[in-house]
């Protein structure tokens, strides 16, 4: 069972307490996933990774700077 509690991708709780059943619960049910707690995007799918890349004027990381 995924724990409900807001996800924290920083803590590194998530990565012992067996993070593939969370990364998996995270592909199916939210790929692109807001972390509430770092205010940060979570992108678990390969693809989506790869395209993310290749399109960095569409996708950036920071409001001042792109790519």
């Amino acid at each position: 069972m995924i724990d409900p509690r807001p996800l924290d991708i920083l803590d590194g709780g998530f990565y012992v307490d067996d993070p593939y059943a969370r990364y998996a619960w995270l592909r199916e049910h939210s790929p692109c996933h807001w972390d509430d707690v770092n205010e940060l995007w979570v992108v678990t799918r390969y693809d989506d990774i790869v395209e993310i890349e290749k399109n960095k004027t569409r996708f950036i990381n920071s409001d001042t700077e792109k790519g």
